[in-house]
């Protein structure tokens, strides 16, 4: 899917929730919010032109950074 044809199923969901009342509208966007999420998750044209290029070393340290795993079996209250 495309930048403009993304763009365009977002401002489709929410012109369809704007229509309705406050909880409607809530509702509706929270039955949405799976397809929202893998909207707005996808790389724009220009990430996956700029990530094509990326050795995987390349790739790796990029990404390092900015999706740092969650710390698992650590307790920050200890």
């Amino acid at each position: 899917m495309d930048t403009q044809s993304a763009e365009d199923e977002l401002s489709a969901i929410i012109a369809g929730a704007a229509k309705q009342p406050l909880l409607d509208a809530a509702y509706a966007l929270w039955r949405q919010r799976y397809r929202l999420e893998a909207i707005a998750g996808r790389p724009t044209a220009e990430e996956v032109r700029v990530n094509r290029t990326f050795s995987p070393e390349e790739f790796i340290i990029q990404y390092r950074h900015e999706r740092a795993p969650p710390m698992k079996g650590r307790c920050s209250a200890m």
